[in-house]
C-alpha cells in the first residue's frame, strides 16, 4: 500500500518512474525515501484491531464520497482529501487511528480539483447543492456534534464547509487560504496551472477564505496547522489571524501539502491526538 502510494503521489514521481509507467530499474533503491520511511512507521505504530470501534474504510479510488459509521458516535467528522485523494497519509493508515476514536467518519474527495468550490460530484452539481446534501448526511447519522478537517485543498474546504455546516470544530492542515500566486520554484510550479483554472472556473469571491469569514457570524473553533517554515503556508495562515475563533498551530518541517503526516509522525499515540483535536471522550471498551 504504501510503495503504490508514493508510486502515484510522491511529489518526485518523475524519477522513479520509467517512460512506460513502470517502476525503472535503477530506482528500487530509491523508493526507500524519508517519506516511505515516515509512511511505514506510521502504518506500524497503528492501534491493535482490539482498540477500533468500528471496521476500517474501505478507501475505494472511484468514490468521491466513502461512509465509517460508529454505532452510538454522538459527533460525525467530515474528512477533506486533498489533491491526491488522500491527506498526505493513505486513507486506510489514517483510518486505522480514526477507528478507534468514536465518531462517525465521512471521507470526501474533489474529482472535479476546484476546492471542493464546485461541489462533490456525487452529491450535487454544484456547491450549495453539495452542503444541502452533506447536511441530509449528517442528519441521518442522528450526532450531536460535527467537526471538519482536511489537509492541503482539503484544509480549505474544511474551513468553508464547516462554517456553512454550523461545525463545532474546524481542524485545517497546510491549507491555502486564498488562490495564491505562480511560483517558478519547486513543485509548487505544478500548482500553478490548477490556480488558473481555478480562477476561470469559480468567481474570485469564492477563493478568499478572509471575506468569507469576516461575513459570517459563526462560533466556530478553527485551528490552523502550518509549517510555518515555508512561507506559502505561513502567509496562508497568518493572514486570518486577526479574525475571531482562529488558532494559529505552527510546525515545524517545510514538506509541501505534508503537514498531517509530520504531525502524525511527531505524536507518540496520533490515535489519542485525534481524539482530543476531535473533542470526545476516550471510548469505553469491552472486556
Amino acid at each position: 500500500m504504501v510503495r503504490v502510494f508514493l508510486r502515484t503521489y510522491r511529489a518526485d514521481a518523475t524519477l522513479v518512474l520509467g517512460k512506460s509507467g513502470d517502476m525503472a530499474d535503477s530506482a528500487e533503491a530509491d523508493m526507500d525515501t524519508a517519506s516511505e520511511r515516515i509512511l511505514r512507521v506510521l502504518a506500524e505504530r497503528a492501534p491493535p484491531a482490539a482498540r477500533r470501534l468500528r471496521s476500517l474504510v474501505n478507501p475505494q479510488p472511484d468514490l468521491d464520497v466513502i461512509q465509517a459509521v460508529c454505532p452510538g458516535a454522538k459527533t460525525a467528522v467530515l474528512i477533506f482529501t486533498g489533491f491526491n485523494d488522500a491527506l498526505s497519509i493513505p486513507l486506510a493508515i489514517f483510518d486505522s487511528y480514526l477507528a478507534t476514536v468514536p465518531v462517525s467518519a465521512i471521507y470526501l474527495k474533489d474529482f472535479k480539483r476546484l476546492r471542493y468550490l464546485e461541489g462533490i460530484t456525487s452529491l450535487a452539481d454544484d456547491y450549495a447543492g453539495t452542503v444541502s446534501a452533506l447536511s441530509d448526511l449528517i442528519s441521518r447519522l442522528k450526532v450531536d456534534r460535527l467537526v471538519t478537517i482536511g489537509n492541503c485543498i482539503g484544509g480549505f474546504a474544511a474551513i468553508r464547509y464547516g462554517v456553512e455546516l454550523g461545525a463545532d470544530r474546524i481542524i485545517s492542515f497546510d491549507a491555502p487560504t486564498h488562490i495564491g500566486h505562480d511560483s517558478e520554484s519547486g513543485i509548487q510550479q505544478g500548482y500553478n496551472f490548477l490556480r488558473k483554472r481555478l480562477a476561470a472556473s469559480v468567481p474570485a469571491k469564492m477563493t478568499d477564505l478572509r471575506p468569507y469569514l469576516e461575513e459570517r457570524r459563526r462560533n466556530n473553533s478553527i485551528e490552523l496547522f502550518y509549517q510555518a517554515e515555508l512561507p506559502e503556508r505561513r502567509d496562508d495562515s497568518e493572514r486570518l489571524s486577526a479574525l475571531p475563533g482562529i488558532q494559529l498551530r505552527p510546525l515545524p518541517g517545510e514538506h509541501p501539502n505534508h503537514a498531517l503526516r509530520h504531525f502524525a509522525l511527531s505524536q507518540a499515540d496520533f490515535g489519542k491526538t485525534l481524539r482530543d483535536l476531535l473533542g470526545v471522550s476516550a471510548p469505553t471498551l469491552k472486556s
